[in-house]
């Protein structure tokens, strides 16, 4: 019984592992179009530096857990 609890602790945290490095690169994939935005068009406007695309990641991390979740209330 100890190998088969082992065994099934191993397979979640291979779940767990596959999971955190599957968010991590579309997180980083899908920040790519911000990143070229940004560095496109806010220093030409606004002055502001160009950032990468961690930087990037980071700002579209902040933006989500900054912004309200919309209630739909209709019935």
């Amino acid at each position: 019984m100890k190998l088969f609890e082992i065994s099934m602790y191993w397979d979640v945290i291979k779940l767990g592992i596959i999971a955190l490095f599957s968010f991590l690169l579309i997180g980083l994939v899908l920040s790519i179009p911000l990143c070229l935005l940004w560095n496109w068009l806010m220093p030409n406007i606004f002055g502001l530096p160009t950032i990468s695309i961690l930087e990037a990641f980071g700002l579209s991390a902040l933006v989500t857990f900054l912004s309200p979740k919309q209630m739909n209330l209709q019935k």
